[in-house]
């Protein structure tokens, strides 16, 4: 019998199992779906993920594929509204990772360490 189990393997399901998993407990990971997502609700990855993600290996795989974003705009009908500026963070990462849709197909970096052995993980399940 698992110490821990998680339900739902969205992307916060799959980073607290792997999570798990990488320190030694024994996680079972349940999941409604058959089949991922086909794709991401998410535009970015903000500098404090970044760094509560690094111990795990995840934000160096992350950025191996991201486009670095040191800024961004809110327009309006062509009209400025405001900027917001990442690279005048004085944090570790001074930018917001996003990733090209090719490497958005799913949750795929967060599932990496969520299928480590020892665990399991059952999909399909319905109440």
């Amino acid at each position: 019998m698992p110490e821990v189990i998680v339900v739902g393997a969205g992307p916060v399901g799959l980073l607290m199992a792997g999570e798990l998993r990488r320190h030694g407990v024994d996680v079972e990971l349940l999941e409604q779906r058959t089949e991922p997502s086909p794709g991401t609700r998410a535009i970015g990855v903000h500098p404090p993920v970044l760094t509560a993600l690094e111990g795990s290996g995840i934000t160096e795989g992350l950025l191996e594929h991201a486009v670095r974003v040191g800024h961004g705009q809110a327009r309006s009908r062509g009209r400025l509204l405001g900027t917001v500026r990442f690279d005048r963070l004085s944090a570790r990462f001074p930018f917001v990772a996003t990733l090209r849709s090719r490497h958005r197909g799913g949750p795929g970096a967060l599932s990496a360490g969520a299928g480590a052995r020892g665990s399991g993980h059952r999909a399909g399940l319905r109440r």
